[in-house]
């Protein structure tokens, strides 16, 4: 008995030194030490498995003995939160839609008071995401033209699909109404309080299949708005880094149309501080496992190798650049 509570201390003491040595995120990447801070999103979202997947990809190839990195992966509420805590170093690396991206980087739209992310860098693309407008299925709005002065939820503060749909209404005019019709709520919420009669719609930016969109068909009868009009295709004329894109038919109960719309694609961002062998490492993981990333998540299926370089505003990192420019990717 007296050498088991000996070992307990002895546990509780080197548990102590570890959590006194480990870097945090801000210091992570100077202190030598191969923790990487790794931002993804909400748990109900795709990007907290898509981070996960990717993570123990590289949790793979740190056992053997491929490279020494270990992921440390950190929610977050979205693109807008994971660029911002790029630059102040909480993050070493997160998930940033495309759009997001080509704003942060160029500082326009949500990121003119912080100015140019001119530091961000690139790893690669992922996944096409399809900007999804719920609606219950009787309800009378048919249209993104139907949506002024009805009470919507635009998602959450931080969050890269929030951004997007304030910019549609600014592309409508509808400017003035953003603080007083609409709420922000995380999609789960938004699920409940729209079959509660409580909003008459919700927005988010994912890749689909996607569970909340299924639950949400499992509460109430739904119908997908879809997003074509004249003016959305004005609005995406001016903006290339958002490519059409399709719902396929079939996916939720109710919805037996296939959805027009459009989307960024999920991308891998970081700084230019991150070391040259780490950015190296991602890319060349997920370039030879992306059969085992496509099998993780239903939203992952999609993605081919000629992807990865899709949609990227930021200059590649340069430890990404070598290993695409090693296997042909980049000529």
């Amino acid at each position: 008995m007296g050498f088991l509570k000996f070992l307990v201390v002895v546990m509780a003491f080197w548990s102590w030194i570890w959590i006194w040595l480990a870097p945090t995120p801000a210091n992570a990447q100077n202190s030598g030490r191969k923790v990487v801070y790794f931002g993804v999103g909400s748990v109900a979202g795709v990007y907290y498995p898509t981070g996960g997947a990717i993570s123990r990809l590289m949790d793979k190839g740190r056992r053997a003995r491929e490279h020494s990195i270990r992921c440390a992966l950190e929610s977050s509420e979205g693109s807008v939160e994971n660029v911002l805590a790029l630059g102040t170093g909480q993050f070493d690396v997160a998930l940033v839609q495309s759009d997001v991206q080509a704003y942060a980087y160029d500082g326009t739209f949500g990121f003119q008071k912080t100015g140019p992310q001119k530091s961000l860098r690139s790893i690669f693309a992922l996944q096409a995401e399809a900007l999804t407008i719920v609606v219950r299925a009787n309800s009378p709005i048919k249209s993104f033209d139907d949506l002024k002065d009805q009470r919507v939820s635009l998602g959450e503060r931080g969050s890269g699909h929030r951004e997007t749909m304030e910019l549609l209404f600014k592309h409508y005019g509808w400017d003035e109404g953003l603080e007083n019709a609409n709420v922000y709520l995380n999609p789960r919420l938004a699920s409940e309080a729209l079959c509660a009669g409580k909003l008459e719609a919700y927005s988010f930016i994912i890749a689909h299949p996607n569970a909340t969109v299924q639950e949400t068909a499992n509460l109430c009868p739904i119908r997908l708005i879809p997003l074509n009009t004249p003016q959305i295709q004005k609005f995406l004329a001016e903006r290339p880094y958002y490519p059409t894109t399709t719902i396929p038919s079939g996916l939720y109960r109710g919805e037996p149309q296939s959805v027009p719309t459009f989307g960024p694609r999920a991308t891998l961002l970081t700084t230019e501080s991150l070391p040259v062998e780490t950015a190296y490492q991602f890319a060349k993981t997920v370039y030879e496992n992306l059969e085992t990333l496509n099998n993780a998540h239903p939203a992952l299926t999609s993605v081919k190798r000629g992807d990865l370089l899709l949609s990227l505003t930021a200059p590649l990192h340069p430890g990404a650049e070598r290993y695409f420019r090693e296997i042909g990717l980049i000529k």
